[in-house]
């Protein structure tokens, strides 16, 4: 008896799904396939394209012709790239975030909160300070075993222990670090708040003698939990270099040359030749602006093949600084890092341009923290 219920109930089951897709299936519109001559319509050059209409409107006159050779363009020198921060790591310093920029493509390399209720939940091992912005680019002067430091931001445990930019870890306390890899798998057996002897050797002023001397010192560092990282380096795309920054810039036409569009949209695609927006080496300026918070200006001047300036392209950070009555209030507005975008015409010949941004990289997904 109660097996032919369920044969029943399957029966029935089936019976009202089958019924439910039909009526569905009568209420919704059939999407129309667009005709043959309507796809003409869509592509450059057919019925209904405004640059054909507007050629059509005035007979004997031809449309100008754009430059299909385009400028030529002198290839940048890549240099050695720099790298500053903004902000602070340290939640009583009037700022809500820690960034660490870099020279070469003018990008932000990673994007750290400094308040104690957002840290890296996997990361539990103690924290120094990301001091290795790019093991590919390690300081040119630098001829001693160890792990050279490239930057060191603002309240970070390295920087409260007088850690520089230049200097050379070659130990933590009786364990010698060889590179930057070494460093890395010490620091993952500590945990914070606790306290390491770093071996340094800090370079001496002395840039007229061909061969650098350096000072041994032993600092002392306590060290803290890992911060969240907003935006990170990430593996990924054609880009230059190990990885991926974020807020890479380059021109996607300029006059008569153009980019193609990648297939993937993870890849950023290439550059024009000669430009080097991407790996090349951007001038820069740190200050502060006119209502005091601090920005890094990043610029580049593109030339023509005779050496005449064509553009300048400048890229503009600026971090919100929290006024000294608001530090206490945690949710005072300054969790934002402007980013402006400038392209000036060096010459008296208008250019067609167009610019193309690539996005963030290792942005946190949402829900995840």
């Amino acid at each position: 008896m109660e097996q032919r219920r369920f044969v029943l109930f399957l029966v029935l089951s089936f019976a009202i799904l089958i019924g439910y897709y039909s009526i569905v299936g009568r209420r919704q519109p059939k999407l129309r396939q667009p005709q043959p001559k309507q796809r003409q319509a869509e592509q450059p050059g057919g019925e209904g394209d405004p640059q054909k209409k507007k050629t059509e409107d005035k007979p004997g006159e031809e449309p100008p012709k754009p430059d299909e050779k385009g400028v030529e363009i002198v290839a940048a020198e890549l240099g050695t790239p720099q790298y500053v921060t903004l902000g602070s790591a340290d939640p009583d310093d009037p700022f809500r975030m820690l960034v660490t920029l870099s020279s070469k493509g003018a990008c932000v390399k990673r994007i750290e909160l400094n308040s104690p209720r957002y840290r890296e939940l996997d990361d539990r091992s103690g924290y120094l300070g990301n001091l290795i912005v790019n093991q590919e680019d390690p300081h040119p002067d630098v001829s001693q075993p160890g792990c050279p430091v490239q930057v060191v931001g603002r309240g970070t445990p390295a920087y409260k222990a007088g850690l520089k930019p230049g200097d050379v870890i070659t130990a933590i306390g009786d364990q010698p670090v060889a590179g930057a890899k070494s460093l890395t798998e010490k620091l993952e057996k500590t945990r914070p708040n606790q306290e390491i002897e770093l071996t340094v050797l800090r370079p001496k002023d002395n840039d007229n003698k061909a061969e650098k001397e350096y000072t041994k010192l032993t600092l002392s560092v306590t060290l803290g939990h890992h911060p969240l990282q907003l935006i990170r380096p990430a593996k990924y795309g054609k880009v230059p270099g190990e990885e991926h920054p974020s807020f890479l810039l380059t021109l996607h036409r300029l006059d008569g040359k153009e980019l193609d569009r990648p297939e993937d949209t993870v890849d950023p695609g290439s550059e024009l030749p000669g430009l080097h927006l991407w790996d090349g080496n951007w001038v820069l300026q740190q200050g502060e602006d006119k209502n005091g918070n601090p920005q890094v200006v990043f610029s580049r001047v593109i030339k023509e093949s005779d050496q005449s300036p064509l553009l300048k392209i400048i890229k503009t950070y600026r971090l919100k600084k929290v006024p000294a009555e608001s530090i206490d209030e945690s949710n005072f507005p300054a969790y934002n890092l402007e980013f402006e975008i400038e392209i000036r015409n060096m010459g008296d010949k208008a250019h067609e341009v167009a610019y193309q941004l690539v996005d963030t990289a290792g942005l946190v997904a949402e829900g995840i923290w």
